[in-house]
């Protein structure tokens, strides 16, 4: 496997957290489907990523 810059595999982590974000906001608040327990633990760990993430990015 290739050795990637640690610039990109941030700003790889920062696209799939925003990613998911949007994806679960989408699904739950214009689609109204309702999230099971599971969904619930998911949202906790990743929303507080994205902005964090974002920061990381900004600063290197």
């Amino acid at each position: 496997m290739l050795q990637r810059p640690a610039q990109e595999w941030l700003a790889a982590a920062w696209l799939v957290a925003l990613v998911a974000t949007l994806g679960s906001l989408y699904f739950s608040e214009i689609r109204h489907f309702v999230p099971c327990t599971l969904c619930w633990y998911q949202r906790i760990a990743m929303y507080p990523l994205v902005d964090p993430a974002w920061h990381c990015c900004l600063d290197r």
